[in-house]
């Protein structure tokens, strides 16, 4: 048993090696650009290990974004946990696990930028043959954020002219475009105006706030 342990654990570093690294190589070099010699070289490890896990780079790419998209409702889920949110609430909690992933790994927002094409064209059917074979039943999937903001919308707690899903589907993709366009401007915000991209994250995102309120 503790011999099968070590191997799990073994697989499972492999695993997470081969997606980091891939994701920093996609980030540095473009998606387009990059091969499957420059993963498994920069990894070290032989190409027959790489195969072991994903069948080629497009089914690489998307286990990183699954992995992102998985965390990210995970955790935004532990941040409610049990007690009953109000709707301004779930948006405060989004926008503020938006801010503390910028702060702690700027360029997933970069992946996910240069991805969302293919991840919102895939996605855009739910049947879709790559979402069934990437995620588990039971993981985060397109359209749950959107989900999670529409129950319960009318609480009073956000201005009660607002269209529910026009306001939820507004504030996701224009918090995305937020972060993912300043997590590129990391060193040339600070050189060219003095003050620090997550600073404009969170002026910018609670401007989204604001606008809800009542």
């Amino acid at each position: 048993m503790e011999q099968k342990n070590k191997y799990l654990r073994h697989g499972e570093k492999q695993y997470n090696l081969i997606l980091s690294t891939a994701e920093k190589i996609f980030v540095e070099q473009g998606i387009e650009k990059v091969k499957l010699s420059d993963i498994v070289e920069e990894c070290g490890i032989m190409r027959a290990t790489f195969y072991r896990y994903f069948k080629n780079k497009e089914e690489l790419l998307w286990h990183i974004m699954r992995t992102h998209t998985t965390d990210f409702f995970q955790k935004l889920e532990d941040k409610i946990g049990s007690n009953d949110c109000t709707t301004f609430d779930k948006f405060e909690k989004f926008i503020n696990l938006l801010c503390e992933g910028f702060d702690c790994n700027p360029n997933s927002y970069i992946f996910i930028d240069l991805f969302k094409d293919t991840y919102l064209n895939a996605t855009s059917h739910e049947d879709s043959e790559l979402l069934m074979t990437i995620y588990e039943e039971d993981d985060y999937h397109t359209g749950d954020t959107v989900k999670f903001f529409l129950e319960n919308f009318y609480d009073g707690s956000v201005k009660d002219v607002l269209d529910p899903k026009i306001t939820a589907v507004s504030i996701l993709y224009s918090s995305i475009i937020i972060v993912s366009t300043m997590a590129k401007q990391t060193a040339t915000i600070p050189a060219k105006y003095q003050i620090q991209a997550g600073d404009l994250v969170r002026f910018s995102l609670n401007a989204l706030l604001d606008s809800i309120r009542p």
